[in-house]
């Protein structure tokens, strides 16, 4: 009879990292203690003899607590010692022929990184997949295989519409750093990987009972950083307007210091428009601070002018993660370069980022739409559907809020989408307004953390409405129009505060676009 499988926390072992003072046996125990549900066994280089006696022992340890024990590579072992089955790889024993030797009771599972070996898997009779390289790891040579979280998510998309659908175990550089970050955004339809395989997490460790009770906790977690449903109240443009109010009035009285990684021509800026939206502006740039920093931040944004500096950046979001204080990534020029478009999709693979805000062509391009992009300006012109369903659909992939900016401002949370027309043509004719817009989204994310989409449709408000009330000065100009928008951000915010900020219901501008 096959055995029950728990996929959840998946251990593959590895003798050569066992720390001194410590066995293999002893590491799996003591993982298994700690909440390993199935155990691999992975011997490299070793005679077929060394490999059954280690597998007899190792089996012993499984079998007192009741936890699968898989053979890879080796069907020979797995049959000689009465494992309950085995790993295959691509290049190993085809997963047919291990089906016919071991029988239908074993349970089979097979490395896959394209819906080609996925479907070769399910037809020769796996059980499960293993899909990966989610990332580098030191323990194999996976470069060509690497296919990051959003490559998951692709190949999880195709499983969830499969006739037999085959369990799923995410493989290859993965730890109690990134596990949340890998499952949540990786999920599509429903669908999520059962399971996660590492080795050097807990086979290197320690205390390999601790490391495991911590990945196994991560594991049937929801993350803090998953996107809250919005609050909003439906159909109601008053409540939409009245957001800048809800939002901004809490500026005074908190103040958020707002961490701000972006290219020289906006910082100073970034700087000035941060205050007069009552935040706190930091233009720091030191690696070794990004930690501290982190636990005092109010947001962090991600202005990404800089692609020499993509580690810095990951490391910056990643600490802001591991604080649960949100991070905005501004995409800057996304569609100009490969190098560009390569380091973004680094970046979103390696960190969670709670709102994505760009321009057209930006937008576009982190959804996989092929756009024109003049530096980082866009030259195409997409209706306004189109936006409408980008936008939506990078949001429901990076189950986070997108907000699109132009001459119409387009933002989503994947679950509902809105148009703000409002805005002035004299934004479009200053420098860096789209990286000050970042800013103003960083202030109402630290002030409005339980609701994202309220935020983001406040912040695009505001900004939009100061822009209007800047240009309605008589005989002003793009130099004129700066510090007049800075003024303009400056009294809303302090109505606000003051609870006495107001917008005629007929001319709000925002309409909730119903799919």
């Amino acid at each position: 009879m096959k055995p029950t499988v728990d996929y959840s926390l998946y251990l593959v072992t590895s003798s050569v990292i066992v720390p001194t003072g410590s066995t293999l046996e002893q590491q799996v125990e003591q993982a298994i203690l700690g909440g390993v549900t199935l155990v691999q066994l992975r011997e490299k280089n070793v005679s077929t003899k060394l490999f059954i006696e280690r597998a007899e022992k190792v089996l012993q340890v499984c079998r007192k607590h009741n936890v699968p024990l898989l053979i890879n590579d080796r069907v020979d072992v797995a049959l000689a010692v009465g494992a309950e089955g085995v790993h295959i790889g691509q290049s190993d024993m085809d997963c047919a022929t291990a089906r016919r030797i071991l029988g239908s009771d074993a349970v089979i599972g097979v490395t896959a990184n394209n819906i080609q070996e996925i479907d070769k898997a399910e037809a020769d009779g796996a059980d499960y997949v293993g899909l990966g390289s989610v990332y580098d790891t030191a323990t194999k040579n996976v470069k060509d295989r690497i296919i990051g979280i959003h490559g998951l998510r692709d190949l999880l998309e195709h499983i969830s519409n499969m006739k037999r659908r085959l369990q799923t175990v995410a493989i290859a550089g993965l730890n109690a750093s990134n596990v949340q970050r890998v499952i949540y955004l990786s999920e599509v339809n429903g669908v999520r990987v059962d399971g996660i395989a590492l080795v050097s997490a807990i086979m290197a460790s320690t205390e390999p009972k601790k490391a495991a009770e911590k990945l196994i906790q991560l594991i049937k977690t929801t993350p803090k950083f998953a996107l809250p449903v919005s609050k909003l109240p439906k159909s109601d443009s008053t409540a939409f307007v009245s957001s800048i109010e809800r939002v901004f009035s809490r500026a005074k009285s908190k103040t958020p210091l707002v961490q701000q990684l972006t290219n020289n021509v906006s910082k100073n800026f970034n700087a000035n428009v941060t205050l007069a939206v009552g935040g706190s502006p930091l233009m720091c740039e030191f690696d070794d601070e990004f930690p501290e920093l982190a636990r005092a931040n109010g947001a962090l944004l991600c202005n990404y002018a800089a692609v020499d500096k993509l580690e810095s950046y990951i490391f910056a979001a990643q600490c802001n993660n591991a604080e649960n204080k949100p991070v905005i990534l501004d995409p800057v020029g996304a569609g100009a370069t490969e190098v560009r478009k390569r380091a973004l999709t680094t970046m979103l693979d390696s960190a969670y980022f709670d709102y994505i805000k760009g321009n057209e062509g930006e937008i576009l391009t982190l959804a996989g739409v092929e756009v024109q992009m003049r530096g980082v300006d866009s030259t195409s012109e997409f209706p306004l559907t189109e936006k409408v369903r980008v936008t939506k659909l990078l949001a429901e992939k990076r189950r986070c809020v997108v907000i699109m900016t132009g001459a119409v401002d387009v933002i989503s949370d994947g679950n509902r989408t809105f148009v703000v027309k409002r805005g002035h043509p004299m934004l479009a004719n200053i420098t860096a307004s789209g990286c000050a817009m970042g800013a103003v989204l960083c202030v109402a994310a630290a002030l409005c953390p339980e609701d994202r989409l309220v935020a983001a449709l406040a912040a695009t408000l505001l900004f939009s409405i100061a822009g209007e009330r800047a240009a309605s000065v008589s005989d002003c100009g793009p130099g004129s129009f700066i510090p007049h928008f800075v003024d303009e951000l400056y009294s809303i915010t302090n109505d606000c505060t003051a609870r006495t900020f107001k917008v005629a219901d007929n001319d709000n501008g925002v309409e909730e676009i119903v799919a």
